[in-house]
């Protein structure tokens, strides 16, 4: 900014009209002046500038303008956090575009991946939580250890590379176990109560199998062996005993015979019961 620079002396400033004639030049000077625009950087010229400055601040690798997806140490191997469906991972995320220990959270699926030293996508943790009719079918190595929890059945599996097997700390299916109530659990079809009736049973590899489970309509009790059990009840209730055969003896001393005997030899179980505690069955499927 120019302006004329006012011209006075002391004394000047010793009498009324000295004074006046000095605020007249100063104003003069205000109002005459010139005004020129500053120099100023632009926008692009000062991150350019300082980006050298916050990088080195915030310990972040990047070029200019400021790249600020690393902001934790590299020693971390973590570059940043993404996040989409799976299939859009899986279509638009090439793991060779991104640096090693990169993380992609699956939006749909609820797991989260990472860019693995072979420069692959990862699992790396999280549970996909559904009904297991939508199984995952297009895993592989690299999706090693998958958790899977089938809402419907309330049993959780874990992708083996190439397989499903039963997730940590599952005991599997396919047993029987009593309750005083009906069993309290999220999947409608976890248990089932030994009525007689035919059902779906889930298997380690994410297939089900029908199972017809046994009926307690009347009382069985536990029968325990070593081998070759058998989901029962095997044995009726009632009379037991094979009838007895026609016997052949002599009538007189002449020879001749007769029959006798017809064998209706039965015995009927007794209603004599122990002292015991009833308990609801139920199957596991």
């Amino acid at each position: 900014m120019h302006f004329k620079r006012p011209i006075f002396n002391i004394h000047d400033l010793q009498n009324p009209i000295g004074v006046e004639r000095v605020l007249l030049q100063i104003t003069s000077a205000i109002e005459s002046a010139v005004h020129t625009p500053l120099d100023l950087p632009t926008d692009a010229e000062l991150a350019r500038a300082l980006a050298p400055f916050m990088r080195a601040q915030l310990q972040a690798t990047g070029n200019y303008p400021l790249n600020l997806q690393d902001l934790l140490p590299e020693t971390l191997g973590v570059a940043s956090i993404l996040q989409d469906t799976h299939a859009v991972r899986v279509a638009d995320f090439n793991p060779a575009e991104y640096a090693v220990g990169t993380l992609f959270y699956e939006t749909d699926r609820t797991v989260l991946y990472y860019i693995n030293t072979l420069n692959q996508w990862a699992y790396l943790t999280g549970i996909m939580r559904t009904v297991v009719a939508s199984l995952p079918g297009d895993l592989g190595t690299s999706d090693a250890f998958l958790m899977f929890e089938a809402t419907d059945y309330s049993h959780v599996l874990e992708w083996q590379g190439g397989a499903w097997s039963w997730g940590p700390g599952e005991i599997g299916s396919d047993y029987i176990q009593s309750f005083r109530a009906a069993p309290n659990t999220l999947g409608a079809n976890a248990w089932q109560q030994c009525d007689g009736s035919t059902v779906a049973r889930l298997n380690a590899d994410g297939t089900t199998t029908n199972v017809t489970v046994p009926n307690y309509t009347t009382a069985a009790y536990l029968k325990l062996i070593d081998t070759g059990a058998t989901i029962g009840p095997t044995a009726a209730s009632g009379t037991t005993g094979t009838p007895s055969a026609t016997a052949t003896v002599d009538n007189d001393a002449a020879g001749s015979t007769v029959a006798v005997g017809s064998g209706t030899h039965t015995h009927t179980v007794s209603t004599l019961e122990l002292r015991n505690t009833e308990l609801l069955a139920y199957y596991r499927r």
